[in-house]
This record gives C-alpha cells, structure tokens and sequence, in this order.
C-alpha cells in the first residue's frame, strides 16, 4: 500500500488465539520464528490490542538488543488490525542487518 521496505518478513500461523485473560487457546501452530517484524505501538492503541505472550516477548528478546525494544514492542506479524485501529501509527525501528553487513 504505502511501498515501505521493511526488509525481511515473517509469518506463520498464529500459536494462540487470545479470546480473554482467562482464556488463552492453543492453535497448534508454528507461529513466527523470525522477529525482524519488529514495531513499536504508540501507548494510546495499547489497550486495543491483545497482552504481548511469553513467546512474542521471547522472540523479541533473542533477536534484538535490549537497548531496541521498549514496552510499546510488538511482532507486526502477531497483530490483528480491525476498524479499532482506523489511524494507527506505528515506528519501524531500524532493521536487523539482513544482507550480511553489520
């Protein structure tokens, strides 16, 4: 839509489906295995989406130095977007070295 590069992408289908605190379900699926699809989410959209999982804030944790992520740190890949989320911005922090260059 907008032509941004944002290097490599994930996907996967998803591990869980959160349907409430209390009811978080098993989807038997691979999910991502990648975190390149790191954002950051501004803190007034926090509360419409789903809590961030152990596996996505581990996946974060193994790809990027803790210096990058923040609160606001999501996988793109991991989120839902629905009319809540008409005029959401969001930061594409800069990327994990994808072509071999440190």
């Amino acid at each position: 839509m907008h032509k941004i590069d944002i290097g490599p992408v994930t996907g996967g289908d998803d591990r869980e489906i959160y349907h409430h605190e209390n009811w978080i379900e098993d989807n038997y699926g691979e999910g991502p295995v990648l975190a390149f699809d790191h954002i950051q989410i501004p803190p007034a959209w926090h509360s419409t989406l789903p809590p961030k999982t152990d596996y996505e804030q581990n996946l974060l944790e193994s790809f990027w130095d803790s210096n990058d992520l923040t609160d606001a740190s999501r996988l793109a890949s991991l989120i839902k977007l629905d009319k809540r989320h008409d005029g959401i911005q969001v930061y594409i922090p800069d990327g994990i070295p994808a072509d071999g260059q440190i």
